[in-house]
């Protein structure tokens, strides 16, 4: 699972979420510390 930070989840949704549409999952941190996960529902 790739890591994103919450400013690249802010800043390029768009991205991420095409990529969420082709299957790939995402840990999501604030601050280095990880804080959630995106993943696509399938």
């Amino acid at each position: 699972m790739d890591r994103i930070t919450q400013r690249e989840l802010r800043n390029d949704s768009g991205r991420i979420m095409r990529a969420l549409d082709r299957g790939k999952a995402f840990i999501v941190t604030r601050n280095g510390v990880p804080v959630g996960e995106l993943i696509p529902v399938r």
